[in-house]
């Protein structure tokens, strides 16, 4: 397994960040990885989709563990046995901003080469990602 995560607080509302969250077509405007985003029905538990990274054909993808309005969790395979399990969460804070996190986890036999290969790339779009999704909202 291979993992990172990144988290930055942000002046936007959470509510901002998750209407960017529901509405995938936007992610490839803050996710500097991303060329296209679908899903197949509504922004929720089990609904699947396609995502098309910079440079790549389309995957298919699954959410998994939306809680509305707070967190998710998107799965797909990346090949060769590995998954990338993305988890996206955001914290409404008192004086109105957010904290937002996002963790990236490749699973599988291949992981641990694939993120010593991909890991510096994954790392600096999160956290790139991050900001301009708080600019985006």
């Amino acid at each position: 397994m291979w993992s990172c995560e990144r988290t930055i607080t942000t002046s936007t509302p959470a509510s901002a960040i998750w209407a960017q969250y529901e509405d995938v077509a936007t992610w490839p405007a803050w996710n500097p990885g991303f060329e296209s985003v679908r899903l197949t029905g509504p922004f929720r538990t089990g609904t699947t989709g396609t995502v098309r990274a910079q440079g790549q054909g389309d995957a298919p993808f699954t959410l998994l563990d939306v809680v509305p309005g707070t967190a998710f969790v998107m799965e797909t395979e990346v090949g060769g046995g590995v998954l990338a399990r993305s988890s996206c969460s955001v914290t409404a804070l008192p004086d109105g901003g957010s904290q937002v996190a996002h963790r990236t986890e490749l699973i599988g036999d291949g992981a641990a080469a694939m993120g010593a290969a991909a890991g510096p790339m994954l790392t600096a779009n999160l956290e790139t990602g991050l900001k301009a999704l708080a600019s985006a909202a």
